[in-house]
């Protein structure tokens, strides 16, 4: 039930295919700030939530060789800079999990 005392209306909670659905539809990105409050505010979920699974989805999305193509040619930028920088944030990724972790065992 919502505030007014109504049966909410149903729908699909799972927040990861939701993300995963928006994301390959282009409805939501890293850089629309406005679309990650709209889900974070609908589906009720941790903004860092949303953020860390835009992160693995994009670059998920950057491994795809096709997908690296697309990128290259629409932003004009040499391939193996495309590449560089994923594999740079990707060691970005591993170091702050490593970090992370070791923090927490502390």
């Amino acid at each position: 039930m919502n505030d007014d005392g109504f049966l909410r209306a149903i729908d699909d909670y799972a927040p990861r295919p939701n993300l995963k659905k928006l994301f390959k539809d282009g409805d939501i990105s890293l850089n629309n700030a406005e679309a990650i409050d709209d889900f974070v505010t609908r589906l009720i979920v941790q903004r860092e939530f949303v953020i860390n699974n835009l992160k693995h989805l994009t670059d998920i999305s950057l491994n795809n060789a096709e997908e690296i193509d697309n990128f290259v040619t629409k932003f004009i930028v040499q391939r193996e800079f495309v590449v560089n920088n994923l594999q740079h944030c990707r060691l970005q990724i591993i170091r702050q999990q490593h970090q992370d972790i070791g923090e927490h065992e502390r």
